[in-house]
């Protein structure tokens, strides 16, 4: 049953207006090229600060008698989450100069 619809909805053919924005249509745009490309920056940057802080909490729950990996832990959260707030500005006054704040 699954493989009929899906063999159905393979064959689907659907008329778009010629000028219907495509996902995959090329833009001269050197500012939106600018764009996707911070924004990837961003996203890893952000990743890497949230995994950072993960790491950071691991560390400072297991630290137990251990005071430098408590220091350690909390040392990372902190300046993991410094990062974070650098990257969440650099996001917004990007945006808000190139224009496309959302």
């Amino acid at each position: 049953m699954i493989y009929t619809i899906l063999s159905l909805l393979s064959n689907a053919k659907v008329d778009l207006p010629s000028n219907y924005p495509s996902q995959f249509q090329v833009n001269d745009s050197g500012a939106s090229l600018l764009d996707s490309i911070l924004n990837t920056v961003y996203f890893f940057a952000g990743a890497a600060a949230v995994i950072a802080i993960i790491v950071g909490a691991f560390w400072y729950i297991t630290g137990g008698d251990n005071p430098s990996q408590v220091q350690k832990g909390k040392n990372a959260i902190i300046y993991a989450s410094i990062g974070l707030v650098i990257v969440l500005a650099a996001f917004g006054i990007t945006g808000f100069v190139s224009g496309s704040f959302v």
